[in-house]
């Protein structure tokens, strides 16, 4: 099975080395892998190096942000250099969040395309909201819902993807998950499994 097919190769990349393992990562073109097993690589190359701090982190790469206007978050992480970005934490966006005094992500005139700037710059005309109410959420999701072309169903991933990125942050920070945002209002949103003919052939 798929499975075991699975569970079998990554045993045996368990038992190469950290740069074997890293070359069928990008082999594959798993993202997530090729940055965790850089770090690593990192790491054991040179524990002690100060980037592994996420404040020196977040200070170096505010060096490379420009003085006087926004880039495109995308462009600046293409644009580090190496040794900084193959020691970058699980979630680079931490760092950014964790440090606001150093810097300001913003969505730029559409949703997800994150911007970032150094924090005494004011924002430029076009900003989205970085703050959300949970009317706010609703009103939202109600949005995304109404759009829909196959009669206002879509499933509760792809309402969660449509979202604006901070509001998938306060899903993600105060809810946990889009579910438990909807179920609270059931006299707006019907929640409902899909059973498909499939899952019926499955069973039978």
């Amino acid at each position: 099975t798929v499975c075991n097919h699975n569970h079998r190769r990554n045993q045996m990349l368990k038992s190469k080395s950290l740069e074997e393992q890293l070359q069928d990562a990008i082999t594959h073109r798993d993202k997530t892998r090729i940055k965790k097993l850089r770090r690593k690589i990192m790491k054991a190359i040179n524990p002690d190096n100060p980037l592994f701090d996420p404040t020196r982190m977040a200070e170096e790469i505010a060096r490379f942000l420009p003085e006087r206007q926004p880039i495109a978050l995308r462009m600046l992480m293409r644009n580090l250099p190496h040794e900084v970005s193959n020691c970058f934490p699980s979630s680079v966006m931490s760092v950014f969040r964790n440090h606001p005094k150093l810097f300001k992500v913003f969505e730029y005139r559409e949703a997800h395309k994150l911007y970032v700037q150094r924090s005494e710059i004011p924002l430029p005309d076009g900003y989205l909201k970085m703050t959300y109410t949970e009317a706010e959420l609703i009103h939202l999701i109600a949005g995304i819902l109404q759009s829909s072309n196959n009669g206002s169903t879509r499933t509760l991933y792809d309402v969660y993807g449509k979202l604006p990125y901070f509001a998938q942050e306060l899903v993600r920070t105060v809810y946990k998950n889009i579910f438990d945002v909807v179920k609270k209002y059931p006299q707006d949103f019907t929640v409902c499994l899909l059973y498909t003919s499939d899952a019926a052939d499955e069973e039978n």
